[in-house]
């Protein structure tokens, strides 16, 4: 459980740390917070906001497999849901 802690924790500040943030890893994060507020429709922004995902959890964090990236937009909410297994077997959990 200690494990999948720190692998959740892990994702969640690759979430949070803004490109170019980092001084020696320029890539590391993601534009989210600049991506929230230029998406105005569920379409093809939705679609790059998962694929954006998917690349720097595979990038950056090698304990975690995204099985799956989820996400709806409703008026102005959206709501990202990442469905992640480890390797731990039969131990598939999310982060909401």
């Amino acid at each position: 459980d200690n494990d999948i802690n720190a692998i959740k924790r892990s994702i969640k500040n690759l979430l949070t740390t803004n490109l170019f943030e980092r001084p020696f890893k320029p890539s590391l994060g993601i534009d989210l917070r600049g991506m929230l507020f230029e998406l105005s429709t569920a379409g093809t922004d939705a679609v790059v906001l998962e694929a954006d995902i998917i690349t720097l959890i595979n990038n950056f964090e090698p304990r975690a497999n995204v099985t799956n990236v989820v996400s709806s937009l409703f008026r102005n909410d959206l709501n990202v849901t990442v469905y992640l297994s480890s390797g731990f077997p039969g131990r598939e959990t999310f982060l909401a």
